[in-house]
């Protein structure tokens, strides 16, 4: 949409982003799936290994897993996904001292998601974008499985200015097939 030649195209939408501890939680939540593989596994491999060492110390199947102590190892698992809260949490403070949970300057362009802050700039093309999606008051531009830039809705003036925002986004992201 440029006007003149060597021009870029006017940014539409700008968004301007400082996450939040609720921003980082929300996007954890809408990645529940993955959250729930992980506990999954590492209950799985905590229940698994003394009943494996277990057999392969001549015990039958049957009395290795009678064996297990059930609160004990409800304990340790219940001690792992509390660290990996707090890792979670660690990690999102570590990175907001860093500065890189914003400011963030957000905008739709031709070519993708525009993005700025102190430490670093670029564009996420439209074709690198995984999916986009708006749940409740933020709009979601995944870049990976577990990657994406949130926009919450505060980002915005209005409720109107949001959901221009996340129907352009969703409209942009579509449109990369036909390209």
């Amino acid at each position: 949409m440029s006007t003149e030649v060597g021009k870029p195209a006017a940014r539409r939408n700008p968004a301007e982003v400082t996450y939040g501890a609720g921003d980082i939680a929300a996007m954890n939540l809408v990645l529940w799936r993955f959250w729930l593989s992980v506990t999954g596994i590492i209950a799985a491999v905590i229940i698994a290994v003394p009943i494996v060492l277990l057999v392969l110390d001549g015990y039958p199947l049957a009395d290795s897993v009678n064996a297990i102590d059930w609160w004990f190892t409800g304990l340790v698992i219940l001690i792992v996904l509390i660290w990996l809260i707090v890792a979670t949490a660690v990690k999102y403070w570590w990175n907001s001292r860093k500065g890189l949970h914003g400011p963030i300057q957000f905008a739709l362009t031709d070519e993708g998601v525009s993005f700025r802050s102190r430490q670093m700039e670029g564009v996420a093309f439209w074709t690198t974008i995984k999916s986009v999606k708006t749940i409740g008051n933020r709009a979601y531009l995944f870049i990976g499985p577990r990657t994406g830039f949130i926009i919450p809705r505060r980002a915005f003036d209005s409720d109107a200015e949001f959901a221009a925002f996340a129907f352009e986004a969703s409209e942009r992201w579509e449109a990369r097939r036909e390209r």
